[in-house]
Order: C-alpha cells, then sequence, then structure tokens
C-alpha cells in the first residue's frame, strides 16, 4: 500500500506500511497487525471449496509457474530494499502488496491472497517445489527466516 496516510494525517513510510495491513477494518476505524490478517488469510482458505469456485483453482502446473513468477519478483523487490537500506519482506507480506498494486482494492487483494493459499494447501503435498513455497508462507512447520 504505497502512499499510506496514518492517524496523524502523515504519509507513513514504506516500513511503517509493513507493519500494518488495511482492508475492510480499516474502514470502521481498525487497522491490524500483518500477522493477525495473515492468520484470518490462512483461516479463510481452509474454507474455500473448489468445488462451489472452480474457476478460483489453479492446475499444479499453474501453480508452478505463478510460484516461479513471484519467486522472481520478490528477488527484485529484495534487491531494491537492500539498495535503498529497508528491510526486506516477508513473502506473504510481498504477495499481499504485489495483489495490492495489481488489483488496487484491499478487499480483491485479500481475496487473491485466501485463494492462493487454498491451492497451496492443495499441491504442498504432491510437489516439493510447493511444498517449499508452503514453508516459505509459513503454512506449516518452522517457518524460514528472511536472511
Amino acid at each position: 500500500a504505497r502512499g499510506a496516510v496514518g492517524a496523524d494525517g502523515k504519509e507513513m513510510s514504506r516500513e511503517d506500511q509493513r507493519q500494518r495491513v488495511i482492508l475492510k477494518e480499516e474502514i470502521m476505524g481498525q487497522v491490524i497487525p500483518y500477522s493477525a490478517f495473515w492468520a484470518s488469510v490462512i483461516k479463510q482458505a481452509e474454507q474455500v471449496d473448489f468445488v462451489e469456485k472452480p474457476n478460483v483453482q489453479m492446475s499444479r502446473k499453474q501453480m508452478l509457474e505463478f510460484i516461479s513468477q513471484m519467486y522472481t519478483e520478490k528477488l527484485l523487490a529484495d534487491e531494491v530494499d537492500d539498495r535503498v537500506g529497508i528491510t526486506r519482506q516477508s513473502l506473504p507480506e510481498f504477495l499481499y502488496d504485489y495483489h495490492l498494486e495489481k488489483l488496487a482494492e484491499p478487499q480483491l487483494a485479500e481475496s487473491a491472497l485466501v485463494h492462493l493459499v487454498a491451492n497451496v494447501r492443495v499441491y504442498d503435498r504432491v510437489s516439493p517445489r510447493i511444498k517449499m513455497f508452503s514453508r516459505f508462507l509459513n503454512l506449516g512447520g518452522q517457518p524460514y527466516p528472511l536472511e
């Protein structure tokens, strides 16, 4: 969320923005920590029914292509962060920002993350690459460090 404004009316730094996420709760005057948002995304993903919503299910091939694309995008973002001297984003934070920039609507970005996590859960037992991506998303097992 670039150009976000804090409660004091001043523009928030990118670092401050990373500590918060803007979604439907902000409309009600609340801003929640990213960790709580991510926990909510995971919980919502557990409820996704691909029978009811077959259009949001990715094939294994689509999932692997998406993961490769996200790794490339994340490497580029990390390079920029390193160059300007700010802390790198976690993969979940990066994915939210990626979808927010792409979709320009917080609720759509959240929905995209929910569907992504649901798809990762479908394939993480059948593909080592998707399982590794799942671990980078902190979806199971011990989370990996940022560095």
